[in-house]
Parts: structure tokens; sequence; C-alpha cells
């Protein structure tokens, strides 16, 4: 009996979030990419960024 090994088992598909605040410009940044593992190397797929910009609380009162 031969054992048939797949190498498409040995690629898997990893998707990264990550979300911070910064300080300075009050803005929350949004940051996803996916990247795919291959035999123990990451190559970066696609890469995104995105900000929003958080509505600033009003100082005047009605």
């Amino acid at each position: 009996m031969t054992e048939s090994t797949s190498h498409e088992s040995a690629s898997r598909i990893v998707v990264h979030t990550d979300s911070y605040e910064d300080l300075e410009t009050r803005e929350h940044v949004t940051v996803r990419w996916v990247s795919e593992v291959r035999n123990g190397c990451e190559m970066i797929i696609q890469r995104k960024s995105e900000i929003k910009r958080e509505p600033l609380p009003s100082l005047r009162r009605l």
C-alpha cells in the first residue's frame, strides 16, 4: 500500500486583524491582512488598512 501525501494541505490561509486607536488624531485604525503559510514560509497576499474617524463630541450645548 502506498500513501499519497497531498502538498495542498501544507499551505493554509491566515487572516490577521489588528486594531488600535491613534492617540494624537483619535482615529480608530483597523489593519487586516491575509497571508498564506506554505512550508513554514509566510507570504502576505493582501493587506488593507482602513481608518474610521470617530466623531468628536460637540463642544456647543444646545
